[in-house]
C-alpha cells in the first residue's frame, strides 16, 4: 500500500474490497490487519494503520455509498504520491472511468479545502459538490501518514 503504482488492478480490488467490508461490517483492526496481511503478503503495520485511517474516513462520510468507499480504497491501494507539502498526485484508473494517467490534488490551507484535477473535466461541478474518490484517497493516505508518525514516536 505504500505508493504500489505496478499494483495491477484485479489485485487491487481484492485487497481493497476485503479491507473495507471488515471495516464497514466489524470493525475489529488488529484482527482484520493480522488477516488481510497474511493473506496478502502487505506489511501488518501498514495494513492496520490502513484500517484505522479507513475508519476515520467512514466516519467523516457516514452517508456515502459502498461503492464510494471501495474506488477510494482502490485508489490508496494503488499509491497515492505526496509531491509537495500539500500535492498529491493519484494516479488514474481506467477501471473506475478515469481518463487521464493522473490527477493531482491540493489542499488549500486557508480555505481548508481540497481542489482535484477532476473538478474542471466533465462532471467535475457534481465530484466537487460530492467529494470525488481522489480526494477521498488523499484523505485517507494523509490520515495513515500521520498514524505512522505516532507509531515510530511509540
Amino acid at each position: 500500500m505504500r505508493n504500489s503504482p505496478s499494483l495491477n488492478y484485479r489485485k487491487a480490488r481484492l485487497i481493497a474490497r476485503e479491507l473495507t467490508v471488515r471495516i464497514i461490517e466489524c470493525y475489529q483492526p488488529d484482527k482484520s490487519a493480522e488477516t488481510i496481511s497474511g493473506k496478502y503478503a502487505l506489511n501488518y503495520r501498514d495494513t492496520l494503520v490502513f484500517i484505522k485511517a479507513f475508519n476515520a474516513l467512514k466516519q467523516k462520510f457516514p452517508d456515502k455509498s459502498e461503492s464510494w468507499f471501495l474506488r477510494a480504497a482502490i485508489r490508496v491501494v494503488v499509491g497515492v504520491i505526496k509531491i509537495g507539502e500539500y500535492k498529491w498526485k493519484v494516479p488514474g484508473i481506467r477501471e473506475l472511468g478515469d481518463v487521464y494517467n493522473w490527477y493531482l490534488v491540493r489542499y488549500d490551507e486557508r480555505s481548508k479545502t481540497y481542489i482535484c484535477d477532476c473538478f474542471s473535466h466533465y462532471g467535475g461541478i457534481y465530484r466537487r459538490r460530492k467529494v470525488c474518490t481522489h480526494v477521498a484517497a488523499v484523505m485517507v493516505r494523509r490520515k495513515m501518514d500521520s498514524l505512522l508518525i505516532e507509531f515510530i514516536k511509540e
